[in-house]
């Protein structure tokens, strides 16, 4: 199984928090108001109960998909249109599934997924066609999503999804692809999300963000240079990460999220290579598994990615 993707995120996320508290760092929840302004030495300004401002060296946004941030600096996002619909929920009474073990598949117009989360929570996740973006809204969606889980052929009864039950709202959200090309500007830089996020299609969005922390907590740690053109080579560094990503995260996309006849005959023949363990597939899916960072950029060639969905 994949710890990243079956990682429980309010633990996740308290964890991070804990550790930050650990290193000195000051933690402040529940603020709103966010106002970030460029410059040599920026400002942040926010509320919490009463207005503070800070001015800090830098300003790092990382505020997700629809960054204050971002839009306060005037950095610009490239968003390439989604040819699908993500659908999330948290769901009790899954004690029967295998804890160690998380599942992918497709069966009639739904992309699926199960990821446990310890003591009998699962995450499930379908991907849709744009035109059933509206599958699973309403007050009775999570109920209609629960109950095409259990109807799934492709899970064995024993597994137990039939004794599953809503534990909070479904959310469905667009698959596109965004990016910034400079993802920083005078005092401010962008990290996770709000500087640019792949198609959730292959769960690759914690591993982007922790990447992102790591790169550059580095540069910053190297050097008291933190001005724009110090911050290069991380935005460099992460344009051709997320770049690589998307061309996985199409092909991966196209191969399972296509629910037309062609769709399943290219999914069957993908499936039989699989089984013969060609090394193209291996290679040019590999970043799903081992990241965009230690794959040779082969792996993620337009000539390689079309060859394989042809």
């Amino acid at each position: 199984m994949s710890p990243v993707r079956c990682a429980l995120r309010p633990k996740s996320c308290q964890a991070l928090a804990d550790e930050a508290l650990r290193c000195g760092a000051q933690l402040e929840r529940g603020i709103d108001s966010v106002r970030a302004q460029t410059g040599r030495r920026p400002t942040i300004a926010y509320r919490n109960g009463t207005e503070k401002e800070l001015r800090p060296r830098l300003t790092t946004g990382a505020d997700g998909r629809t960054s204050l941030v971002r839009k306060q600096a005037g950095i610009q996002m490239k968003i390439l249109a989604a040819t699908h619909v993500i659908a999330g929920l948290l769901v009790d009474g899954g004690s029967r599934w295998l804890s160690d073990h998380y599942t992918i598949g497709v069966e009639g117009d739904v992309q699926f997924y199960v990821f446990p989360q310890g003591c009998g929570h699962l995450r499930l996740y379908t991907c849709l066609a744009n035109e059933q973006a509206t599958r699973w809204a309403g007050p009775g969606g999570p109920k209609r999503m629960v109950n095409a889980f259990a109807r799934l052929r492709a899970i064995p009864e024993e597994m137990g999804l039939a004794d599953i039950t809503p534990a909070g709202p479904c959310a469905t959200f667009g698959g596109e692809q965004s990016w910034c090309d400079e993802p920083y500007a005078e005092g401010v830089v962008l990290i996770g999300d709000a500087g640019g996020y792949d198609d959730p299609v292959d769960g690759q969005g914690l591993s982007l963000a922790m990447s992102d922390v790591r790169h550059l907590s580095e540069l910053l740690l190297s050097s008291n240079d933190w001005t724009q053109s110090a911050l290069r080579p991380y935005a460099e560094r992460r344009t051709e990460r997320l770049r690589r990503m998307r061309r996985v995260s199409r092909t991966f996309a196209a191969l399972m999220t296509t629910f037309t006849a062609a769709g399943r005959a290219r999914r069957a023949r993908f499936y039989q290579a699989s089984q013969q363990g060609r090394e193209d597939l291996k290679a040019a899916l590999g970043a799903i598994s081992l990241g965009p960072d230690r794959l040779p950029p082969a792996a993620f060639s337009d000539k390689l990615h079309e060859t394989l969905l042809a």
